[in-house]
């Protein structure tokens, strides 16, 4: 099922993960915005590249004109007044600017690079966003269910206790036992509710639709490369790190057209005019021209000097922006990778452990029954197995955020979601990358895409903005010791 753009989905329909994801990216304003973003950018290219077209300038003019010409009429000093009109046209070509145009279109080229850069940053960041409250409403619900049943089982265990007393066999202690151990579960039961409505409001949040028909993800079936590959692959394709790539760009090529006020500049000025009775000469007169206009910048109070060395600055800075990134997205990735790695052997670990405290509450519940095992260790062996169903869900669900999280820390999310980017947002390649920065694999521009200096038009037509490019058919592929306890789907409380 694929959702159009602001369109909800069906209600009583599966969601699955990209479905929603996809949704979410459609409506966010902060991602609009960011889109948004890259159409203005691309104006500002066609504004630069104007600076190579000519100007045409059309005059008409007419009205009342007062002359005293004692050169023309020494005998006359009175005002010789006569209506005049004026007439004329002009072309302006710009020759030679010191190449300021060349450098503001390749500044502004790389200012819209960084633009889709910085849409496909934020869509990352949103889908991770949306990837967490997904998965987070996925296991407090399972939990909630896990609590259910705990509530269950100790009202059973307590039933037990009381047929024990009321036939001799057991004690009133026993019974306090239970009945105790069975508030601290309903307490737990509506600790577990809260956690839940908390993390459906999230989702609501993130979403702007109710957490209904959620699916359980497909684990990942790709294996997690090496830490160095992933850290070489982040440095070389990750959006925030393009993006100020492309700023340092961007500074670089306006510093250089700052440099152009030194030179001189050459037009080509092609101008006709006609009028009549103009400057106190009566009849029609006529002027046509060509010339080539030069003209060199002598002195401006310092203040080509001052944005030169600003534009300098400005220039640095983003080269430390850039820095900064690289370092920012080293960080994001190191303790992405060492979280995953700690939650996966966490969950090794608490598999077996639910495991073994499955074996051990039936043993003691045998051994109870025949009086070989007090009620105490039987309650102690219920919660023991109630934690560790619930820190195995814990480790299950946060497991696979981390494996999200690691294809995010590369900017990867969306490629692993298999969402697109809508075609006006979709970064392009870089023309004139800086020194050891590799070329991302990003999508080129189909031969049908506007060029960038056209206006952009959004139609409905190009809607939905964000789809999955294939659905995929869930399977069944849970570990056993997770299905028991969480995919039941008759358990699922969603309306």
């Amino acid at each position: 099922m694929l959702l159009g753009f602001g369109v909800f989905p069906k209600h009583g329909t599966a969601l699955e993960l990209a479905e929603a994801i996809s949704y979410s990216l459609a409506n966010r304003p902060e991602v609009q915005t960011a889109r948004l973003g890259v159409a203005a950018a691309r104006e500002r290219v066609g504004q630069a590249y104007a600076g190579f077209l000519p100007t045409i300038n059309l005059r008409v003019a007419a009205g009342r004109e007062g002359t005293r010409n004692t050169a023309a009429r020494p005998s006359n000093t009175d005002y010789l007044w006569m209506d005049r009109q004026d007439r004329s046209i002009s072309l302006n070509q710009n020759v030679f600017d010191g190449l300021r145009t060349s450098h503001q279109v390749t500044s502004t080229e790389a200012g819209a690079r960084r633009s889709a850069w910085k849409t496909l940053e934020a869509a990352e960041s949103l889908a991770m966003r949306g990837v967490e409250s997904y998965l987070t409403v996925l296991k407090y619900r399972a939990q909630f269910r896990q609590s259910e049943k705990s509530l269950a089982t100790h009202n059973r265990l307590l039933r037990l206790a009381e047929q024990r007393f009321e036939a001799s066999v057991g004690s009133l202690l026993e019974v306090s036992q239970a009945r105790s151990r069975g508030k601290r579960a309903e307490a737990a039961m509506t600790q577990a509710r809260g956690n839940q409505q908390r993390a459906e409001a999230l989702f609501y949040s993130v979403f702007g639709m109710e957490a209904q028909g959620l699916t359980e993800p497909l684990p990942m079936s790709t294996p997690v490369a090496p830490y160095e590959v992933l850290l070489a692959t982040a440095l070389a394709t990750h959006p925030a790190i393009l993006a100020a790539q492309e700023g340092v760009m961007e500074e670089k090529a306006r510093e250089q057209s700052h440099r152009g006020a030194y030179s001189p500049s050459a037009n080509l000025v092609l101008t006709a005019s006609d009028g009549k009775d103009q400057g106190g000469v009566a009849g029609e007169q006529a002027v046509q021209s060509a010339m080539l206009e030069v003209t060199v910048n002598l002195f401006s109070g310092y203040r080509d000097t001052h944005t030169q060395r600003e534009a300098h600055f400005v220039t640095q800075q983003a080269e430390n922006a850039l820095a900064k990134s690289r370092l920012d997205v080293t960080e994001q990735l190191a303790n992405a990778y060492r979280l995953w790695e700690t939650v996966h052997a966490l969950l090794q670990t608490y598999k077996a452990q639910a495991a073994e405290a499955q074996t051990v509450q039936e043993a003691y519940l045998e051994q109870y029954q025949l009086g070989k095992r007090t009620l105490l260790d039987l309650l102690d062996s219920e919660s023991e197995l109630s934690a560790a169903r619930n820190n195995l869900m814990d480790a299950h669900y946060q497991s696979g955020i981390e494996n999200y999280r690691l294809a995010f820390s590369q900017g990867k999310l969306l490629a692993q979601l298999q969402l697109a980017l809508p075609d006006m947002a979709t970064p392009q390649p870089p023309q004139f990358p800086l020194p050891d920065m590799a070329t991302p694999p990003m999508p080129m521009p189909t031969e049908n895409e506007t060029p960038p200096w056209e206006p952009l038009r959004v139609t409905e037509s190009e809607r939905p903005l964000w789809k999955p490019l294939r659905v995929v058919e869930w399977m069944d592929e849970r570990p056993l010791s997770v299905q028991a306890y969480v995919a039941d789907p008759k358990d699922d409380p969603s309306p």
